[in-house]
């Protein structure tokens, strides 16, 4: 009997594709997965921003003030007429009002993002997108919701748009609130 030999080297044109095709379905299923990852890493920012960050400045704020527990800072007129009123305020009221009496701010730069809207600096969300707040305690008189959704009626609203940047809907990020 004779023995079959082969002197045959390197792939064939089959064993390659095959190769690059697990290579690609690979690669594909951890992108899916980095980009959800990613998305949750940017949808717990926002909730820790809104949960945990801003409430314990507030609390340094007040304490800085001699405030009643009951009190945060203004939002301004609490309409829709100026959405982003409240966050330059309330960015004011933490960040900036400090700086100027030569205090350290109440929120370390590592802690938020920093943008513009209508030449007044906010705080902007993972996405790049002003937050709202709307103080519901201590508004000023004559102050109505408008056609703006109270959550957290007798405190104070700190909401992110979320991942689609839309308003009043499922993804929204609220203060004292869980995502759905």
């Amino acid at each position: 009997m004779a023995a079959y030999s082969s002197n045959r080297r390197g792939f064939t044109l089959i064993e390659l594709m095959i190769v690059v095709g697990i290579i690609g379905v690979l690669v594909a299923v951890l992108l899916a997965v980095l980009m959800t990852a990613r998305k949750k890493a940017k949808i717990n920012e926002a909730r820790n921003f809104v949960d945990t960050v801003v409430p314990t400045a507030i609390t340094k704020w007040r304490d800085d003030k001699g405030k009643a527990g009951d009190k945060f800072p203004l939002s301004g007129a609490n309409s829709n007429n100026d959405l982003f009123e409240g966050n330059a305020l309330l960015f004011n009221a933490l960040i900036s009002d400090p700086g100027r009496a030569g205090k350290e701010a109440y929120i370390s730069t590592d802690a938020y993002h920093e943008g513009t809207e209508r030449n007044k600096k906010v705080f902007l969300d993972p996405w790049e997108n002003p937050y709202r707040y709307r103080n519901w305690a201590n508004a000023p008189k004559g102050a109505k919701s408008g056609a703006i959704i109270k959550y957290n009626d007798g405190t104070y609203d700190l909401v992110s748009s979320g991942p689609d940047g839309i308003w009043d809907n499922e993804d929204d990020i609220i203060n004292g609130r869980e995502s759905k």
